[in-house]
């Protein structure tokens, strides 16, 4: 004899709610360039409960590039749980401009392996550095290199 079909029906878990305080942003102009600073803060994962967070990422990353229009973008990354999860990729390379990140134990190993293995840059230090001065002097070097190239 059958038994008949549960009744219950299989729910996803909810969605992690992102911290009130996610983001903020600040701009700075250096040698006339305006760099914009963006600090993200939670947990940026491929589970259900925080995939979320890389959309919404990329909606703050997009609606300051609009405001702003900055010369260079750091992403400041060390209080941000990441692990794991391509859709990073997408969030870091959605823009054209020069680009830098900083990380923290929250995050080194997983953005260094997606960097060099998903994103195809050979020396993760070409984007990834550990402390804002570091940020601020990688992006400046990096404008300047793409005003020269132009």
């Amino acid at each position: 004899m059958r038994s008949a079909p549960s009744s219950k029906q299989w729910t996803r878990p909810p969605e992690r709610p992102l911290r009130p305080d996610f983001y903020d942003t600040k701009s700075r102009v250096i040698e006339d360039k305006n760099i914009c600073h963006i600090r993200f803060r939670g947990i940026a994962g491929n589970t259900h409960e925080d995939a979320h967070t890389f959309s919404a990422m990329d909606k703050v990353v997009l609606g300051l590039l609009e405001a702003e229009r900055p010369d260079g973008l750091i992403m400041d990354f060390r209080e941000l749980e990441y692990s794991w999860g391509d859709e990073m990729a997408r969030t870091l390379g959605e823009h054209a401009l020069p680009l830098v990140v900083i990380v923290s134990d929250l995050n080194r190993s997983g953005l260094t392996s997606l960097v060099q293995e998903e994103m195809l840059i050979q020396e993760a230090s070409d984007l990834l550095v550990e402390s804002e001065e570091a940020a601020y002097s990688l992006v400046l070097s990096k404008i300047r290199n793409t005003k020269n190239e132009n």
